[in-house]
């Protein structure tokens, strides 16, 4: 049986270890109210993340605006004028658990609608072999692509020529390799895991980023 490993700051602290993976990795940090306030001065928009959910449960979009600030949230919006009232907030949604805080990234989408990458792996033998690389499309009027949250899955290869006009076989073929040397760092930091998922997002420029890892992949 595969090892699961919940936390989404350990994994990714692990794979900014590899210089060559963490140039993909959008800056991430554990949440605070510093952190928050330094990272939307810096980008103007960053998403916080439950540090062990699935499905895309409990995140949020927050957004620096002229008035105050704007959280995302399902297909809700709110807007507050205050920091103060900004960080309440989002506490009572976070419920006490532990977030992660990660530069918002632009994604290509199609019809408005963001779409990101999954990309599977299951080790079989001292080889990871690649199960599946799958898109997803946002649901309309969200940020979040999970299925569980009324987002479309799509073949890879459509989605990256619909939403970029593109040859896709390069981006994905970047993805495998990225993913492949990915795991065999969590494997070493984390014996035991034999299946792997990967979140991956193209930008409108087309630049590859890698969001998280899922030691549960569905």
């Amino acid at each position: 049986m595969s090892r699961t490993v919940a936390s989404k700051w350990k994994k990714t602290k692990a794979l900014l270890e590899s210089s060559r993976i963490a140039k993909v990795i959008p800056e991430t940090r554990k949440f605070s109210s510093e952190a928050l306030k330094e990272m939307l001065a810096k980008y103007g928009s960053v998403v916080a993340k439950p540090c062990s959910s699935a499905g895309g449960h409990g995140i949020v979009k927050i957004t620096r605006k002229d008035y105050g600030y704007k959280m995302r949230y399902k297909g809700k919006k709110k807007k507050t004028g205050k920091f103060s009232k900004l960080l309440r907030a989002l506490q009572r949604l976070q419920r006490k658990r532990e977030y992660i805080l990660q530069r918002t990234i632009e994604l290509a989408s199609i019809d408005g609608r963001p779409v990101d990458y999954r990309v599977k792996l299951v080790q079989k033998g001292d080889k990871w072999k690649v199960t599946a690389v799958v898109a997803k499309l946002a649901r309309k009027g969200y940020f979040v692509t999970n299925i569980c949250q009324g987002g479309d899955l799509l073949k890879s290869s459509d989605a990256i020529r619909r939403s970029l006009n593109i040859n896709p076989q390069r981006k994905k073929r970047k993805m495998v390799k990225l993913s492949r040397k990915s795991a065999k760092i969590l494997k070493k930091k984390f014996p035991g895991i034999t299946q792997l998922g990967f979140d991956y997002g193209l930008d409108t420029s087309g630049e590859i980023w890698m969001f998280e890892v899922n030691t549960s992949p569905q």
